[in-house]
């Protein structure tokens, strides 16, 4: 049985706190019979623009129907995949030049 699972990953101030500007969502599938992941896609959000999780998840998600947007993963076990996101946290932040101010909705998360 596949399963659709997800992870947020935030920003985190000088102090260490979590930021409510920029983040993202990555949305991966799980067969959960053997582990592995399968394939994965992600949405982020601009640093200036505020988090927002169930407009991460709906975009991260919908990408995952995406041929542009999906990566096939398929020889990575789940354990190792999170851990692996989780290590890169800032470094996935930090690198994405698909990110644009979300103008239309100013203040808002446009993952």
């Amino acid at each position: 049985m596949l399963k659709i699972k997800f992870m947020h990953i935030r920003r985190h101030d000088s102090s260490g706190s979590i930021s409510p500007l920029g983040g993202g969502t990555v949305a991966y599938e799980v067969d959960q019979e053997t582990g592995m992941v399968l394939r994965a896609a992600s949405s982020f959000c601009h640093p200036k623009d505020n988090f927002n999780r169930y407009l991460g998840r709906v975009k991260a998600e919908g990408r995952m129907n995406s041929k542009h947007w999906v990566m096939q993963i398929g020889d990575v076990h789940e354990r190792d995949f999170v851990a692996k996101i989780r290590a890169e946290n800032e470094n996935l932040l930090n690198f994405s030049p698909r990110i644009q101010s979300s103008e239309a909705q100013t203040g808002l998360c446009d993952c």
